[in-house]
Parts: structure tokens; C-alpha cells; sequence
């Protein structure tokens, strides 16, 4: 499932970059000028894939594997592969999933505030290239949660946030914490100054690192809600900097701007999905 998912984020990746270079002025190709020429497998689903080409059986594909991946997130039973038989057939351990909610009510909360917490993001990245996954090379990578302001800061904050609750104030207004961990990271020197930045600004005026617009992400392996699912927030003013649990908590009171946009909805093939209710042959 988590290779499955993985290809799922790549392949919206890969199809957003052919969409955007379409709508752009220049209107090139995603190939390089020096491999113009005809390709053995040219046509071919493969072929497409890489070259960034839109067919009907790309967009078929994508809509499947996103069809696929919505009906495993809605069966309500796990499976796991425990060992084999005598006739090598696989010992299936079946267990109930915890809802959402059975799980979110077990998270353990920084304060007395009497806002429940909606969701819990993690802020884990996706590999940003189809190739890349499908290569399993490590690249660049983008990280779900995303923080818009009106300066460059000296810190990245979001860069550095491990994970992030919503937690409801009312419908319209929500308390999103930010979560870093209070300790350094020995491959990356930068949280050391970033750590102390922190400790000054809890004993002292705040930085101005933590001035933020807008917070903005989308659901991946979150807990509250499905993936690929489009969240974004105005931040109205800081409530709090605190540590707790091993993290420092950067508190914002926030006014929803969307809430749980499904994101994969424009894909969706009406065509394909009376087939599947029709249980119609491929």
C-alpha cells in the first residue's frame, strides 16, 4: 500500500507538469530538442508516462489507481501477511481499522483548551518526480505543509515542522499547532540556530520567524481525514510558543479559508466509473 501510494503522489506530480507546460506561453514539450527522434516503444502507455503525454489511456490509468486507492482507504478491515502454509499459501491476519476519531481522541494535548483536535498532519515528504519513484532514486523532494508570508525569514520554519494538529475553536475558526523537535538535528547544522532562536523568543520578544500569512497543505497518511484532500488557513494572530513532550509548539489562531477539497476530484472520468458499477469487462 505504501508503494501504491507512492506512485499515486508521483503520478499527480507528473501530470501536473504536463498541464502547466501546456498552459504556458512557450508551449514545449517535456522532451529534450536532442531525442527527437522516433522512439521503439513510442505510443505505448510506458512511453506516455515518460514523456509527459496526455492520452485517454493516462488519464484512465490515473483514475484507477485513485478509484483503487479511495475503496482501500474505505475498508474498514486491515490484512496482514503472517507467514505460509505447508502448501505455501499466505496466513492472513485480519483486524478491524480504528476510526479516525478513536485514534485522534488518544493524542495527547498540549494544553486545557476546550478545542478538539480535527486533524493531525505529518509533515513527511513525497518524492516530486514519476521516473524518480518508479527508479526509487531519492531526488528533490516537497514537504505537504506549506507557509506563505510577505518577507524572506531566516528560518523556514515549515521546513522544520515535524507535525501539526487543527483543532476547533468553531466552524469558522480553527487553532493550528506547529510542531518542531526540540532536538538538533546532526545532519542538518541550521537547527542548532534554529533551537536557539526558539529559546529566545520563549524568554524573550518573539522572532519574527514565526510571522505567517497563510497555512496551507494537503492530507497524506494525515489522521482525520482521507488523502489528497486541500486545507488552507489565514492566520489572524500567534497565541502561543511553548515546549511540551520533546517539541516546541508554535500555536496560530487561524480563519478557514477551504477545509477537505478533494483534490482528485477534476480527474474523474464519469465513463469509467459507470463501467465499474456496471462491473464491466476491461
Amino acid at each position: 500500500m505504501n508503494w501504491f501510494k507512492k506512485q499515486i503522489g508521483a503520478l499527480m506530480l507528473a501530470t501536473s507538469k504536463v498541464e502547466e507546460n501546456t498552459l504556458s506561453q512557450g508551449g514545449e514539450t517535456l522532451s529534450n530538442e536532442s531525442m527527437k527522434h522516433q522512439r521503439h516503444n513510442q505510443g505505448s502507455l510506458m512511453d506516455d508516462l515518460k514523456q509527459g503525454v496526455i492520452t485517454q489511456e493516462v488519464e484512465n490509468l490515473r483514475w484507477r489507481m485513485y478509484k483503487m486507492l479511495g475503496a482501500a482507504e474505505s475498508n474498514s478491515k486491515t490484512y496482514e501477511v503472517m507467514g505460509y502454509d505447508e502448501n505455501d499459501n499466505p496466513i492472513i491476519k485480519e483486524s478491524t481499522r480504528l476510526d479516525n476519531s478513536s485514534i485522534l481522541n488518544k493524542v495527547k494535548l498540549s494544553d486545557e483548551y476546550n478545542y478538539n483536535l480535527e486533524l493531525l498532519v505529518f509533515n513527511n515528504p513525497i518524492t516530486n518526480s514519476v521516473l524518480d519513484s518508479i527508479d526509487d532514486i531519492d531526488t528533490k523532494r516537497e514537504l505537504p505543509i506549506n507557509i506563505e508570508r510577505d518577507f524572506i525569514p531566516k528560518f523556514y520554519i515549515e521546513n522544520y515542522v515535524k507535525k501539526l494538529h487543527v483543532r476547533r475553536i468553531d466552524e469558522n475558526n480553527k487553532l493550528l499547532e506547529l510542531f518542531i523537535s526540540k532536538y538538533s538535528d546532526e545532519y542538518d547544522k541550521k537547527t542548532n540556530l534554529l533551537i536557539s532562536e526558539i529559546k529566545k523568543s520563549i524568554n524573550n520578544k518573539l522572532s519574527n520567524i514565526f510571522e505567517v500569512d497563510k497555512i496551507n497543505f494537503i492530507t497524506y497518511k494525515s489522521i482525520g481525514c482521507s488523502d489528497f484532500n486541500g486545507f488552507e488557513y489565514k492566520v489572524n494572530s500567534i497565541d502561543s510558543l511553548i515546549e511540551f513532550d520533546g517539541y516546541y509548539i508554535i500555536k496560530y489562531k487561524c480563519e478557514v479559508i477551504k477545509e477537505r477539497e478533494y483534490l482528485l476530484e477534476k480527474y474523474r472520468l464519469e465513463e469509467l466509473d459507470e463501467k465499474y458499477n456496471n462491473k464491466e469487462k476491461r
